[in-house]
């Protein structure tokens, strides 16, 4: 499983680290709530929302507003939530 991303700052593309592992270590399942909280460029929570379906629930935080820009973007649907906030 490979994702890239574009990056929300730059035309350039952010590849998620581990991705593979992280989606197997978390073994996300339909219809589970998942929160990332540091969403960067996407890669990891476009992976697990794959494997949410539609009865699953993605909360994405991001303190940069240009990364809450990108995921407002890739995600126009109501089972997940974009939000400019510190995961703290």
């Amino acid at each position: 499983m490979s994702h890239t991303v574009p990056s929300s700052t730059t035309r350039t593309s952010h590849t998620p680290v581990l991705l593979n592992e992280v989606i197997t270590f978390l073994n996300p399942l339909p219809g589970e709530i998942f929160l990332d909280g540091t969403f960067g460029g996407g890669g990891h929570s476009k992976a697990i929302y794959e494997k949410l379906g539609t009865t699953g629930k993605l909360l994405c935080l991001d303190m940069n507003p240009s990364a809450v820009n990108l995921c407002s973007h890739l995600f126009s649907t109501k089972n997940v939530a974009c939000i400019e906030s510190n995961f703290k």
